[in-house]
């Protein structure tokens, strides 16, 4: 793999997919989290529900994962 960026950013479904490529997971990775991520959170009306995101990324990322976290960003 050829390192390419040394940060990567992202705000609100952004931040996810920044943390979801930074644990080295690969782009269909992060398409399908995404997707899953839609499916599950945004529908119905706004505000979308905080529990469900919450409850999504824990499932997706585990109970203690944060961008600092993780040693050396991929």
């Amino acid at each position: 793999m050829v390192n390419a960026f040394d940060y990567i950013a992202g705000t609100s479904t952004g931040g996810i997919l920044a943390l979801a490529l930074a644990c080295g997971k690969s782009v269909l990775e992060v398409q399908a989290i995404y997707l899953k991520l839609k499916d599950k959170i945004f529908t119905g009306q706004r505000p979308y529900s905080a529990e469900v995101m919450e409850e999504f990324l824990k499932n997706e990322f585990g109970l203690e994962k944060t961008m600092s976290s993780i040693e050396k960003p991929k």
